[in-house]
């Protein structure tokens, strides 16, 4: 089975590796870009989507895209 997580924060992306950390998992994760709805999501020029990007590579966390 293959589960993907979808986050849009900085503040889900910590408490991710937290729980990746404690447990010695791995998580695929997906950030959500808003591309034009602003119901959720990280808007595509928005600084804080590189540091969530940044964040989760250095905790060992892989970001894929789709």
């Amino acid at each position: 089975m293959r589960l993907s997580l979808v986050l849009d924060n900085l503040e889900t992306a910590r408490i991710l590796a937290e729980r990746a950390e404690a447990t010695g998992r791995e998580f695929e994760v997906l950030i959500e870009i808003d591309s034009d709805g602003h119901r959720s999501g990280v808007p595509a020029d928005a600084d804080e989507l590189v540091a969530i990007g940044h964040f989760l590579e250095r905790a060992g966390i892989e970001v894929k895209a789709c």
